[in-house]
């Protein structure tokens, strides 16, 4: 059962919503063969990682199906590489360097459509080959993304509440406003803490890709314990289609 939020943050939050509201894409798994776009599988030749083996394709966004996400690319294909070790390439130090993951743009796109399968016994996090299909929606600054603590206890100043918020609190919020999914843009969901805490790493303001684990239908995606990855990059370098500077991230319960 939801906790019962305070009087004044029920009034704050209809105007919350709008004032912090982005486009976002959903992505939904399918194996039909309904979109170039993929989660696993493979698309042209893998770069390789440190010790030179090639990695493995997380996921293919060919552009031009995309519609609807601020700054994101008109066309061609953006591609999601991991490592094959157990934490997938992620180096928890070093977030930003891309030795053992790598995000590639080629303002190409070509015409490739993947052989959709499903292969539930494998250490890659995507349990097979999926197409996606594309939803349309909005989104509000919600828990756990790293900004909406101080702001929203600035926002609701203008509703007479100034103490901060609490743990039961944030927690209905967050409970509310569920950030989980599938998705290109909006606001990054954390099973532990946001890693844009740490200093330096608050550029990373735009999530450019979200992959959640999945357990039902016919897709199994699994990032540890229902865990989740994210793709963050500054948006100045998403508007300049440079994704050198791109930051890796995954957690889990």
């Amino acid at each position: 059962m939801e906790n019962q939020l305070d009087r004044r943050i029920e009034q704050a939050l209809p105007a919350w919503e709008q004032k912090t509201q982005i486009d976002i894409v959903r992505l939904q798994t399918t194996l039909e063969q309904v979109s170039k776009s993929r989660f696993g599988g493979a698309l042209g030749e893998a770069p390789p990682g440190e010790d030179g083996e090639p990695l493995q394709l997380l996921c293919a966004i060919f552009c031009s199906e995309i519609k609807g996400v601020p700054n994101f690319p008109k066309k061609g294909v953006l591609r999601f590489y991991i490592g094959k070790e157990p934490l997938f390439g992620l180096d928890y130090n070093h977030p930003t360097k891309q030795k053992n993951w790598r995000v590639l743009y080629d303002p190409e796109e070509p015409d490739d459509m993947p052989k959709t399968a499903q292969t539930l016994q494998t250490q890659h996090p995507i349990k097979g080959c999926f197409c996606l299909k594309f939803s349309s929606e909005k989104e509000s600054l919600a828990p756990p993304d790293y900004r909406f603590r101080p702001e929203f206890e600035r926002f609701l100043q203008h509703f007479g509440r100034t103490e901060p918020i609490d743990w039961d609190e944030y927690d209905a919020l967050m409970n509310r406003y569920s950030l989980r999914g599938n998705k290109l843009g909006g606001y990054a969901w954390n099973t532990q803490d946001d890693p844009r805490c740490r200093e330096g790493l608050g550029k990373y303001d735009t999530l450019l890709l979200q992959i959640d684990s999945v357990y039902r239908g016919d897709c199994r995606i699994s990032f540890g314990d229902a865990g989740v990855a994210l793709f963050l990059i500054p948006s100045d370098k998403l508007k300049a289609l440079d994704f050198s500077d791109v930051l890796f991230w995954w957690d889990c319960y």
